[in-house]
């Protein structure tokens, strides 16, 4: 945020089940039309109109769908690690790669456990497995699995030091609030109905508009949890956009940051410069 602050009104906020937010109860609680409201909600109490968005990982999810459902609150468009959920479902369909975006179904298969209504890309599902774990009940006792997360050999940060064991201490104690575990999980327990026998018609519309204001998206050439290949053809359903791969990061970009610490972090730098050319 320091790196930002002297430019622009920066405010980073714990999504609902996170951190000291609110934990609701309940599945419906963590539908995609619920976290875009709080977006725009957000965006509203702290007296502006519209804002430039920046989203990493399920930030970058909802980033994505706050774009498309509410255009008019985001003036510019920063992803990092997340694919755009239209085109996540539409690139696992091989079938449908090359067809124009306004002739492609949206398929009510699951397409977040890698699987389309036509094919199958096995290496994507492999990765999304943790998807359905996550429909299975958790509790705080099973913390143990944010070790994996940041320091295991697929989804960890490859510099190491990255993520200190305090960082992961910090992590568990959050996950172990009252109320944490079961909303975290809900966010992938919602993501999976709504895809599937729950959709929201208003989400979905927004998944299948053309985004219109200027995006970048940075994505991690060793991410362990997505292919680089579930943004093809991403500009068909953003009008200006600029894709960043970042090639020996893991999917925590912004944890990534350059041995020498007098080195300017690189994804600080991808965004001011983006963010300069696009004010």
């Amino acid at each position: 945020m320091k790196e930002f602050k002297a430019d622009f009104d920066v405010v980073a906020v714990d999504m609902r089940g996170y951190g000291e937010s609110d934990k609701p109860q309940g599945v419906s609680e963590y539908t995609f039309d619920v976290l875009t409201s709080d977006v725009k909600g957000i965006v509203i109490a702290l007296g502006h109109k519209s804002c430039t968005l920046v989203g990493h990982d399920w930030g970058g999810l909802v980033a994505w769908t706050t774009a498309g459902v509410y255009p008019g609150i985001v003036d510019r468009l920063i992803v990092l690690a997340a694919p755009h959920l239209g085109m996540f479902q539409i690139n696992m369909d091989i079938d449908q790669v090359n067809m124009d975006i306004d002739q492609r179904p949206i398929v009510l298969a699951a397409p977040h456990l890698g699987l389309s209504k036509v094919n199958m890309d096995i290496g994507q599902m492999t990765k999304s497995w943790y998807i359905l774990y996550f429909q299975l009940a958790l509790s705080a006792n099973d913390a143990q699995f944010i070790d994996g997360c940041f320091n295991g050999p697929t989804m960890g940060c490859k510099r190491q030091g990255a993520i200190t064991k305090e960082d992961i201490e910090w992590f568990k104690q959050s996950y172990q609030r009252p109320g944490a575990a079961t909303a975290m999980v809900n966010y992938y327990r919602a993501m999976l109905r709504n895809s599937t026998w729950k959709p929201n018609a208003k989400v979905w519309e927004g998944f299948k508009c053309v985004i219109p204001m200027p995006t970048l998206l940075v994505w991690a050439g060793k991410d362990g949890a997505m292919n680089r290949e579930l943004n093809t053809n991403l500009d068909q359903v953003v009008k200006d956009v600029t894709v960043h791969v970042i090639e020996e990061s893991s999917h925590w970009l912004q944890q990534e940051q350059p041995e020498e610490q007098e080195q300017p972090e690189e994804v600080d730098e991808l965004m001011k410069g983006w963010l300069k050319s696009n004010l």
